[in-house]
């Protein structure tokens, strides 16, 4: 007979069931990954407008859904409170692959730096036609 776990179910039933406790990197067979599509953050209209710029590294956890669970984000350096909030703004916007785990998706601990840069559009010069010579 097989052992018996304590709540009617057998030890071996217990075994295929994955915990629900997040992963590292180093832990998962395939990390998690941003899908291409994927929303980002928008820039803090009040930096963009004076011109800063900065970045934020966050952790947040990347449930089996590929969807960043709210709950967890910290954001563990950031240079402005604006850029941390933009991030956590933009998170249930966020898709994911998930991270997979002896071939079964599990939540997956990620820390993600997000930058944010300004960038001034080129402008074309107008340029005066040489007349030709005669």
């Amino acid at each position: 007979p097989e052992a018996s776990g304590g709540d009617g179910r057998t030890i071996s039933d217990k075994r295929d069931e994955m915990p629900t406790k997040a992963f590292t990197n180093i832990e998962v067979d395939s990390v998690v990954v941003r899908d291409s599509t994927s929303a980002g953050p928008d820039y803090p209209p009040t930096m963009l407008a004076k011109g800063i710029e900065g970045s934020v590294l966050a952790r947040f956890v990347v449930d089996t859904t590929g969807r960043p669970d709210l709950s967890t984000f910290m954001a563990l350096e950031a240079t402005h409170p604006d850029f941390s909030e933009a991030v956590r703004a933009a998170l249930p916007k966020m898709k994911f692959r998930p991270a997979i785990m002896s071939g079964k998706v599990v939540p997956q601990l990620v820390e993600q730096r997000f930058g944010f840069r300004v960038i001034n559009p080129v402008v074309a010069t107008p340029t005066t036609p040489k007349k030709p010579s005669a």
